[in-house]
């Protein structure tokens, strides 16, 4: 079991990149959560089997929009997650 706190830097705010990360957290069996940041950043917590969180962090760079970073730490893996939801702008 994997977690992954990730920043995704880029025009990714009002191209549907939540909605984008959602669809891809379920196509890879992910849990967690994605929300934008004020400065313009998407952030996101995601939580999984290893090789589905790797195909998922790679995924990212797909998404709408134009991203210029996936900036990523690994984490220890939360209790309490459950499916994956879209949370209000921090």
């Amino acid at each position: 079991m994997k977690c992954v706190h990730v920043i995704v830097k880029g025009y990714v705010q009002g191209v549907f990149f939540r909605t984008f990360t959602e669809k891809l957290a379920r196509k890879h069996n992910i849990v967690g959560w994605v929300r934008n940041r004020t400065n313009g950043d998407v952030e996101i917590v995601a939580q999984g089997k290893d090789e589905n969180v790797e195909r998922f962090l790679l995924d990212l760079w797909n998404g709408p929009g134009k991203v210029e970073d996936v900036v990523y730490e690994y984490e220890n893996p939360r209790d309490g997650l459950k499916g994956f939801k879209r949370l209000d702008t921090v």
